[in-house]
């Protein structure tokens, strides 16, 4: 795969997952080296230097962006649905909230006993 075909798939992710998808600052650190070594070797050959130079520049871009994609903080998170999260937490959550809503209506009811009583 060439070098600007690279680019163009990570140009592609971020734009198709931009919303759901954080660029780390390394990240685009890396891409914005590629694509200015891209430009480099570009430059070289419209200078006329060595084909040496602009297949150098061209190396370094695309293990520069291949290191971009490889990145493990540029993937997505994965989507759970809230079942899921309901199926997760509520084994944890249940035993600590039902203590407190029992008491309340265990209160409530001692409540308006005494309101009860103080009426009689």
């Amino acid at each position: 795969m060439t070098v600007s075909h690279e680019i163009d798939a990570v140009m592609s992710l971020l734009h198709e997952h931009g919303s759901t998808l954080a660029l780390p600052e390394h990240v685009a650190k890396k891409i914005n080296t590629a694509t200015n070594l891209l430009r480099k070797s570009i430059s070289y050959v419209e200078e006329g230097l060595p084909v040496m130079y602009a297949t150098s520049a061209l190396y370094g871009a695309l293990t520069t962006i291949e290191s971009a994609q490889a990145d493990a903080d540029l993937f997505e998170l994965p989507y759970f649905a809230p079942d899921h999260y309901l199926a997760v937490f509520s084994p944890l959550v249940l035993p600590l909230v039902m203590p407190m809503i029992f008491g309340l209506v265990r209160e409530v009811k001692r409540y308006k006993e005494l309101k009860r009583k103080r009426q009689i």
